[in-house]
């Protein structure tokens, strides 16, 4: 395996549900196929400890979410790049 920028997008999307979900997202990584072709509640996916987030963070803990899942694309090739990511982090949240 060689390891490339693609492989910091796929750690950068395992982080990200990390802290979403509470807990290292092993059953989100061996669904990824399902994950990406469904729309998933976001109370399911949620850190149950935390209190439910107010109404303005719902929409950019949903965008996040998106944005892991398409970070852990199966096809290195078909993530995007580091710099894509943070850019549409800073321009989305």
């Amino acid at each position: 395996m060689q390891v490339t920028e693609k492989c910091d997008v796929f750690s950068f999307g395992v982080l990200a549900l990390e802290l979403i979900v509470g807990a290292y997202p092993g059953e989100f990584l061996s669904n990824l196929s399902i994950l990406a072709a469904e729309s998933i509640p976001l109370n399911n996916v949620l850190d149950q400890s935390l209190s439910p987030p107010p109404p303005e963070v719902v929409n950019k803990l949903i965008f996040i979410l998106k944005l892991a899942v398409s970070c852990l694309n199966i096809n290195p090739k078909s993530r995007p790049t580091m710099h894509t990511v943070s850019q549409l982090v800073f321009d989305h949240i």
